[in-house]
């Protein structure tokens, strides 16, 4: 299992291999069964998400009616049961997406080079981690263009709705599609009983 940490491959299996792997190596460097490292990860993801979730409604929110309310709503969601056992990997993906909204929302309010870098380590984790984290790329190509469209006067031209469905979303869709049917070919899921009645 250690080795498929090292493996840096982009198929959505590998991102719940490496995930288990991760969770494997835990258990065996800390001498814990993989019970108590689900626990314990997910307890410590479960913290650090209500953690970024009130830091970021206190940051962004100046309203205290809708402070108080989104804090509530975001601590007591269903989702949260993730953290509390499951034997789950999403914890820690979970943390993570939180921290990508919560850092692009403090880019699109300063745009600053230390937080660009950080949203592409961030990408670049989750992308390793959960397949779903291919949709933030675009959230990441319109925070670089953001920034430089005042240079590059061929990305001031992207900024429009026209330029961005065609320029950015289409190509990403059509990019998404080749890859899933096509490369990965994860629509062929072993689990699925054919011709049957």
């Amino acid at each position: 299992m250690k080795e498929e940490l090292r493996n840096w491959t982009f198929h959505p299996s590998h991102c719940r291999i490496f995930m288990l792997g991760w969770i494997y190596t835990l258990g065996e460097n800390l001498q814990l069964t993989y019970r108590e490292v689900y626990s314990l990860v997910n307890g410590i993801s479960g913290i650090l998400w209500v953690f970024i979730w009130l830091m970021m409604v206190g940051r962004f929110l100046k309203n205290p009616f809708w402070r108080i309310a989104l804090s509530i709503i975001g601590i007591s969601a269903p989702f949260m049961a993730n953290f509390f056992g499951h034997l789950e990997v999403y914890g820690p993906v979970y943390v993570l997406f939180l921290l990508y909204l919560s850092l692009i929302l403090e880019y699109l309010k300063s745009p600053k080079n230390l937080l660009l870098a950080g949203l592409l380590v961030l990408q670049i984790l989750l992308l390793r981690m959960h397949p779903l984290s291919w949709l933030l790329l675009p959230a990441l190509v319109l925070a670089v263009f953001g920034k430089y469209k005042e240079e590059w006067q061929i990305i001031g031209k992207l900024f429009t709705w026209k330029g961005l469905l065609t320029g950015v979303y289409l190509p990403f869709l059509i990019a998404l599609m080749v890859m899933y049917f096509f490369i990965t070919k994860d629509y062929q899921d072993d689990r699925i009983i054919l011709n049957t009645v």
